[in-house]
């Protein structure tokens, strides 16, 4: 498969699907070069999936899962599902930039999101552990969205309802 825009011998793919290929973001050297902390960022796992399947006019998403614990350094975050401990964010990419998380970290996101949604990880007793397996779940998506179950497109949303919630949609559950 030819992808586009990204080296791939500079920065290999992290997963290759029959539908496109992502690349975990290094979230320890991304918040490093954000000038950000564990303490002072909620995400758990990110991704840059390349899927020019899903949508004639971009190719590139973000996707992302970040934790809803308080801290001290975050602003406290807005539960739209009771019980909620971890929210999934899409974001199509701009065509017109290159992702970069080898150098710079510079990703241009499209507004608004693709999808935002909250749900519960059962795993306990520790946030470690919750976050970890948020992450997984993370990933499963982004697998899904290689082998062309999923699509990151906004016009798919009722697909990741079912995955995660429609908490963030108003009126949603």
């Amino acid at each position: 498969m030819k992808i586009e825009h990204i080296d791939q011998k500079a920065f290999p793919p992290t997963l290759f699907g029959a539908h496109g290929a992502a690349w975990e973001v290094d979230l320890p050297k991304a918040r490093a070069l954000a000038g950000e902390t564990e303490d002072s960022d909620s995400t758990v796992a990110l991704w840059i999936v390349y899927a020019p399947w899903a949508n004639a006019f971009w190719s590139y998403y973000l996707i992302g899962g970040i934790h809803l614990r308080p801290s001290k350094a975050l602003p406290t975050p807005k539960i739209m599902l009771p019980g909620a401990t971890h929210e999934i964010l899409v974001f199509a990419l701009d065509p017109e930039a290159v992702p970069d998380t080898v150098d710079t970290f510079k990703i241009r996101k499209l507004t608004p999101a693709n999808f935002v949604g909250q749900w519960r990880v059962e795993v306990r007793p520790n946030p470690v552990d919750q976050d970890r397996a948020a992450a997984a779940k993370v990933r499963v998506t982004v697998e899904e969205i290689l082998a062309g179950v999923l699509s990151p497109d906004s016009d798919f949303i009722h697909d990741w309802i079912k995955r995660f919630s429609a908490s963030n949609l108003k009126g949603g559950r």
